[in-house]
């Protein structure tokens, strides 16, 4: 098995998507009659973009997780550089990639 973890591109808009649905239906017990779903979220990715790093975890090059890095502007203070911080959130590994030793596997 190979492990990688890359930043995702415009290109992986509908992995990510389709990924944040399958947590979705996981986490509410089932499917989720939503048809507006995978443009609405092209449409928050899109806003989001410049201030998020969104990444990718491929396992044999299919997608089964992901997460990302949101991004803020320190707010100045006397004396002191603007620096930036990062908030790290929606992380999720599909349910039959958990606890089978993913996280002991070298990324390549």
């Amino acid at each position: 098995m190979e492990l990688s973890v890359r930043v995702a591109s415009d290109s992986d808009v509908d992995v990510l998507a389709r990924l944040r649905r399958d947590w979705s239906e996981e986490s509410s017990g089932g499917p989720i009659d939503d048809s507006t779903f995978e443009a609405a979220f092209a449409e928050w990715f899109e806003a989001e973009r410049d201030t998020r790093t969104f990444f990718l975890a491929e396992l044999d090059d299919i997608a089964v997780g992901m997460a990302n890095v949101k991004r803020y502007r320190r707010m100045p203070r006397p004396g002191e550089p603007t620096g930036s911080w990062g908030y790290v959130g929606n992380v999720f590994i599909s349910s039959q990639h958990r606890n089978v030793g993913l996280g002991a596997i070298p990324l390549s």
